[in-house]
């Protein structure tokens, strides 16, 4: 069984799929997978000249693994948690790694790594873009605005609040029925509901009293893909 096993791990080793390393408990790196090495761009040679784990920890991640290596040394296994390591070419690579302890007695333990840069670069990129979209939505100069399927305002600009005399805290999760008066709700109501059975983008013109001012606007509303408007 035991022969069994470790084929089965040297398998899952050579496949590539996953960074697989053995460590000693001063944390040199004794074996890695060429999944591990090409990831970092390491070389045999490397391991041979006795690269360790703290040389590839960028300094400010030095207290989480300590951390981490007293949780293994206590538990015999590190549940998976981010961290980065240091590339050759001084760029930082983003992985998931956990670690069990494989002979306790000698205190050398083996770490599954696993690559999330891609991850990482994706959620980066959607929040600057949704940073982006704050920043234009906010300077836009008319009044715009999300509802949900049930028609709670989920999003709106300054441009909005301004016109509706309202804070954020007052309109957000709240329906047009619950922050206008009755009249003029239903009338964007019926307009809501126009755009939904269409599944259209529809245009309108209202011209309203409203806190004793009488308002004109034209708008635009289209569904989205949540059923909101």
């Amino acid at each position: 069984a035991l022969r069994l096993s470790e084929r089965r791990f040297r398998a899952l080793s050579d496949a590539g799929i996953v960074g697989v390393i053995v460590a000693d408990e001063t944390g040199r790196i004794l074996e890695a997978n060429a999944a591990f090495l090409a990831l970092l761009g390491l070389t045999p040679d490397d391991l041979a000249a006795g690269v360790t784990w703290q040389d590839l920890t960028p300094p400010e991640g030095a207290a989480l693994d300590v951390e981490r290596d007293q949780l293994l040394k206590r538990d015999g296994a590190v549940p998976a948690y981010e961290k980065e390591f240091l590339h050759r070419d001084g760029s930082r690579v983003s992985v998931l790694v956990g670690a069990a302890l494989v002979e306790p007695e000698a205190r050398s333990g083996i770490a599954f790594v696993l690559d999330v840069s891609e991850r990482k670069r994706v959620e980066q990129s959607l929040r600057e873009r949704e940073a982006q979209l704050t920043a234009f939505l906010q300077h836009s100069p008319g009044s715009v605005f999300a509802k949900d399927a049930a028609g709670r305002y989920q999003l709106m600009n300054e441009a909005f609040l301004s016109t509706s005399g309202r804070s954020r805290d007052q309109v957000l999760g709240k329906t047009d029925a619950e922050i206008l008066p009755a009249e003029l709700a239903a009338v964007f109501v019926a307009q809501d509901e126009q755009v939904r059975a269409s599944g259209e983008a529809r245009h309108f013109e209202e011209t309203f009293v409203y806190d004793g001012r009488e308002y004109t606007f034209l708008s635009q509303k289209f569904p989205l893909p949540n059923g909101g408007i």
